[in-house]
C-alpha cells in the first residue's frame, strides 16, 4: 500500500529500508494476535523515540506479552464473542450452506461451539473453508476441532496458525 519496493536482499537491510520509509509516513501499524515478544526494531518498525507519525496497535490474548514484553502504554481488554455472536458471524460467512441445510445445521452449530474462544478471524476462516462442503467434510472438521488440531481444514493452518 505504500508503493514501496525493497532493494536489500537480507532481513537486516530490509528492516533498515522499511524503518526509513515508515518515518516519512503518517501510518497506523496493526500487529494482531501476538503470542510472544516482537522486536520491532529488528523488523523495521520505528522505536518509541522515532514515532512521530507512526502509531502501533498490538493485539494479543496475553496481556503480559503486551505490557511486560512489548511495553504497551495502554491495554484495552476485548471480550470473546458470545456463542450467539459467534454463530451469527459463522452463519453469515458460510452463507446458504448453513442457512438452508437443515441436515447440516446441527453439525455447524457444534463446529461453532468448538470455536469458542477463537478470534473472529479464526471463525471466519473456518466458515469460509467449510462453505459449500459436504456433510462429511463438516463432520471431519468438527472432529479436527475437537482434537484441537484443525490443521486438516483447508486454509485454517495457513491463515490462523501462521
Amino acid at each position: 500500500m505504500l508503493g514501496f519496493q525493497f532493494q536489500g536482499k537480507d532481513e537486516t537491510t530490509r528492516a533498515v529500508e522499511l524503518k526509513q520509509r515508515l518515518k516519512k509516513e503518517m501510518i497506523l501499524i496493526i500487529l494482531d494476535d501476538i503470542w510472544k515478544e516482537v522486536d520491532l526494531e529488528k523488523v523495521g518498525i520505528p522505536s518509541k523515540d522515532d514515532q512521530k507519525k507512526c502509531k502501533i496497535v498490538l493485539a494479543s490474548r496475553n496481556e503480559a506479552v503486551l505490557r511486560k514484553d512489548m511495553g504497551a502504554q495502554e491495554c484495552f481488554p476485548i471480550q470473546h464473542l458470545s456463542q450467539e455472536e459467534a454463530w451469527h458471524l459463522f452463519k453469515k460467512t458460510a452463507g446458504d450452506s448453513v442457512e438452508n441445510n437443515l441436515e447440516l445445521q446441527p453439525t455447524a452449530r457444534e463446529v461453532v461451539k468448538e470455536c469458542e474462544g477463537l478470534l473472529p478471524v479464526a471463525i471466519v476462516t473456518i466458515a469460509k473453508a467449510l462453505k459449500d462442503e459436504s456433510l462429511a467434510v463438516w463432520k471431519n472438521a468438527l472432529e479436527e476441532l475437537r482434537s484441537s488440531a484443525p490443521t486438516n481444514i483447508r486454509e485454517v493452518e495457513e491463515k490462523v496458525y501462521c
